[in-house]
């Protein structure tokens, strides 16, 4: 058993040294430091990236859904999470008001699932989720 344990350990150390060796020449481009800190490690970084002008990361907007004020659709209380199924539909839970609101992938509402309650279809105390499940089922823990 102990043999077994063993040779799991080494064959996991021989696979995660294959993806470092592989970073090193990224890796020799990096001018922050590191260091310890009452047995924490600290990693500082410089304001430079170490990537070449067209690799750095962008981010888009492509979509926004939600308002402070207007249209109680888009209005919500405190959001628990999304879950986005395979047509692109978006089921956002809201938890204040405990209900899901599924909107398009173009972001226009189309239904309310749920609301406050403890009867069949209604929510109690989901925090978090939803998530999909397979086959685009809706799963909400409550």
């Amino acid at each position: 058993m102990v043999s077994s344990m063993m040779t799991r350990y080494v064959i996991l150390a021989m696979l995660l040294s294959f993806p470092l060796a592989a970073c090193s020449e990224r890796d020799s481009r990096w001018t922050g430091t590191m260091y310890d800190s009452a047995g924490v490690t600290v990693v500082s970084n410089t304001g430079v990236g170490i990537w070449a002008p067209g690799e750095e990361w962008t981010v888009e907007e492509e979509l926004r859904i939600g308002l402070v004020e207007g249209d109680p659709d888009y209005v919500f209380g405190e959001l628990g999470g999304v879950a986005v199924d395979s047509q692109g539909r978006m089921f956002v839970l809201d938890v204040q008001a405990q209900h899901i609101r599924v909107y398009s992938r173009e972001g226009l509402y189309l239904q309310t699932i749920g609301g406050r309650g403890e009867g069949p279809g209604e929510l109690t105390w989901s925090f978090y989720g939803p998530f999909m499940g397979a086959g685009d089922t809706l799963l909400v823990p409550d």
